[in-house]
């Protein structure tokens, strides 16, 4: 004989579940989670805002544009004072070289940094020139050698086997240079199409070298190409919202691609294949950050922004 459930049982059971539901709901919500959002929370958490630097008066640090890191030390290029400062990894100031003019230390708005193999390179905008500094800051060189192959250096990124890519605004290319400062290759063209570059910033290797990412700033994407033989991989760009990208670096901690948007006045965060994972607004809540620029990585978990218009570099961790 079948078992019947009775009208009492049935409406005792669904205002059980009803209670069930409504208690699950208030707990999500009075701690302030979604329970879909931690469903399908990312793989990649966002780096948080752990201090800044170098807007106090003794720095004084002044539009800064370009940061990098030397080992424990952090390079910036200070722009609007003509000038690189050095500090400690707490931000501390070590020491600063340069200042405005042409000569063999001098600089005229530098905007990037680059350190490796015992060297600085340094992108000297209006003097046209990358400029070779020794770990110390002492003046080695300037290319290019001659009048000839002038540039207008933006951004610099240096592989282990001492070529220096230069994200170049008068070719509209990436260049590759070798160890002497001659152009060994080009890469990307001018405009929008597959291989398109439109003012190109940022520049920056993936882990293993065999690919360079380009953040194509006037085209609001990013442009991958093969690192060796400079072909057309993918670009990057929808579902992302890009705007102006600038700075780019590949945070091996995280395992992820930091990108700055200057226009959206934010740092984008991307997975290891390019998905968005989030972006961060400024320094903290109510301390937004001013169109950051520049990007550097030291190997430890922190990632450093030129955060420009608040003269200072902002550390996120």
């Amino acid at each position: 004989m079948t078992k019947t459930i009775s009208r009492d049982k049935l409406v005792i059971i669904i205002l059980t579940l009803i209670i069930i539901s409504m208690s699950i709901f208030f707990y999500f919500y009075l701690t302030k989670q979604n329970p879909l959002e931690s469903i399908t929370q990312p793989v990649h958490s966002l780096p948080q805002g752990l201090f800044a630097f170098g807007n106090d008066k003794q720095t004084g640090l002044l539009k800064p544009l370009g940061v990098g890191v030397d080992g424990n030390k952090i390079i910036v290029a200070d722009s609007a004072k003509h000038r690189l400062v050095w500090f400690d990894r707490n931000g501390k100031k070590l020491k600063s070289v340069g200042s405005f003019g042409n000569g063999p230390d001098k600089f005229n708005y530098p905007v990037a940094v680059a350190a490796g193999a015992g060297k600085i390179f340094v992108a000297d905008l209006n003097n046209n020139r990358i400029v070779v500094l020794d770990k110390e800051g002492k003046y080695l060189e300037s290319w290019p050698r001659d009048s000839k192959n002038n540039l207008r250096p933006v951004a610099l990124a240096l592989n282990s086997k001492g070529l220096l890519y230069v994200s170049d605004l008068l070719s509209q290319q990436v260049l590759v240079l070798d160890e002497q400062g001659r152009v060994v290759k080009r890469i990307g063209e001018p405009g929008s199409g597959e291989r398109g570059l439109s003012y190109a910033n940022g520049i920056a290797l993936n882990e293993d070298e065999s690919l360079l990412i380009v953040a194509d700033s006037n085209n609001g994407r990013l442009q991958v190409f093969n690192a060796d033989n400079g072909k057309h991989v993918k670009t990057i760009k929808e579902g992302i919202g890009f705007v102006l990208p600038r700075g780019i670096t590949f945070d091996r901690e995280r395992n992820a691609w930091i990108v700055v948007d200057t226009m959206q006045q934010a740092v984008i965060v991307l997975d290891a294949n390019f998905k968005l994972v989030g972006q961060i607004a400024g320094f903290k809540e109510g301390d937004p950050f001013r169109f950051p620029n520049g990007v550097a990585t030291d190997g430890t978990g922190r990632i450093y922004i030129t955060d420009r218009e608040n003269d200072r570099i902002v550390v996120l961790k």
